[in-house]
């Protein structure tokens, strides 16, 4: 019943929108910005059991975790990310978490603590080859997702201009191969077979041994007669080729199945200075309600 009146709001306008490819003015600290996570790592639970929690806490508490990513061992901002997840014991629906609180602090001090408010929504199928096509989603965790979120700008090339905000899914790894493109964590390269697209019986065999011999989630390099290091290919097949290898292709072709979408956001906060304490502090995030959900001192 929550996520549909989130939802209904988000539709009517009752929830802020952002403009795409932007970051919600929620920052309320003295500096910048703080991200969220997966759950469940040995070191986070450690530290997790140790925490008295204070005030009220949320009745998403059994289910939403945060887990601290890398942000103890790397200093650089654009390398850093954090995660929050629906995998707690009680994942049983999801949980909208668009407009929820961060906070990291010292735990030797109040001053200085850091809030961001999480984007309200993200582009769920998402091609960066089409940006006009793209369309705002809630930001909704299913059970067993998990949002990503990096502290620095997104990895966008020279060929690509990426959103904030977007949801994996199964053509990703077309992105994760192409130059110019350094995904942290780097995206799963596990694309479906291009041969799905192929009727045997209309193709000739060196046509078809060709396709067989490129690899997935890599688009080839089509120049004059060639294909990759392949040459003397006839245009038929070179047609073949580049109507089915190919992030668009891939994502046109499959957009409609089951299954297509992936169990991860990736947020980008675009900050380009250090926001997270490395050592003596705490991770803390809170639901629209101001209730805690997780905290976790490291």
């Amino acid at each position: 019943m929550i996520i549909v009146i989130m939802f209904a709001l988000w539709l009517s306008g009752g929830m802020v929108r952002e403009e795409a490819g932007s970051i919600p003015n929620a920052l309320v600290g003295e500096e910048g910005l703080l991200s969220i996570g997966d759950a469940n790592s040995r070191d986070d639970e450690r530290a997790r059991a140790g925490v008295a929690e204070t005030g009220d806490s949320s009745l998403y508490g059994s289910n939403v975790r945060l887990n601290l990513g890398n942000i103890r061992s790397v200093s650089y901002p654009e390398d850093q990310y954090i995660y929050i997840s629906n995998r707690g014991w009680r994942a049983t629906e999801p949980v909208y978490v668009g407009g929820w609180t961060m906070e990291n602090g010292s735990l030797s001090s109040s001053k200085n603590k850091k809030k961001i408010v999480l984007p309200v929504s993200g582009i769920e199928y998402y091609n960066p080859y089409n940006l006009t096509g793209n369309k705002k989603s809630p930001l909704v965790l299913y059970p067993g997702d998990t949002l990503v979120v990096s502290v620095g700008e997104n990895p966008s090339g020279r060929k690509l201009k990426l959103e904030s905000s977007f949801k994996e899914n199964v053509c990703m790894g077309y992105l994760e191969n192409l130059s110019g493109l350094d995904f942290l964590p780097s995206l799963r390269v596990r694309c479906p077979s291009e041969l799905d697209f192929i009727d045997r019986d209309k193709i000739r065999d060196e046509c078809y041994s060709l396709v067989r011999r490129l690899p997935r989630c890599t688009e080839p390099k089509v120049v004059n007669d060639c294909v990759n290091s392949y040459c003397e290919v006839p245009s038929s097949c070179r047609r073949l080729v580049e109507d089915i290898f190919g992030y668009e292709n891939c994502f046109n072709k499959r957009k409609n199945q089951e299954n297509f979408l992936g169990d991860t956001w990736r947020v980008y906060l675009g900050y380009s200075s250090n926001i997270f304490r490395k050592s003596n502090g705490y991770l803390a995030l809170y639901d629209n309600q101001g209730l805690l959900v997780d905290r976790i001192e490291y």
